[in-house]
């Protein structure tokens, strides 16, 4: 069963694109965190904003700010691409996985798997 960040969040899926992109500058990392996620889901609609968002994912700031544990701002971010994503989008992600430094990467890839987003060991299936 998937976490409520991941779901779909009335109160941030509302806001204007501009308006979440402002959001990821914000103090509170839940709010980095709903905003992400949100703009993430959005791209199932949009795929202008795969781009901004995989920007987003790859910020420094993004991957070192800890929402809980282990898991990150640009975690959720990937979990929500992976999850809403068209396949081209998928490709992107797995490419972006390949590349993400360890220990970091395991971390991610045990919580895409606690999140039910199956991933092959060697990134190579996304499901």
């Amino acid at each position: 069963m998937k976490d409520e960040i991941l779901s779909f969040d009335k109160e941030y899926d509302e806001l204007s694109t501009a308006q979440l992109l402002k959001l990821l500058s914000s103090e509170s990392k839940l709010s980095k965190g709903r905003a992400l996620a949100a703009l993430a889901r959005r791209t199932k609609e949009d795929e202008s904003l795969v781009n901004e968002t995989v920007a987003a994912i790859s910020d420094p700031a993004n991957k070192e700010t800890r929402i809980m544990g282990t898991i990150s701002v640009s975690h959720i971010g990937v979990a929500c691409l992976l999850d809403f994503g068209s396949s081209k989008t998928k490709e992107l992600i797995k490419h972006l996985l390949k590349q993400w430094p360890e220990p970091d990467r395991s971390d991610l890839l045990w919580f895409l798997k606690s999140q039910s987003i199956s991933i092959d060991e060697d990134t190579s299936s996304i499901k």
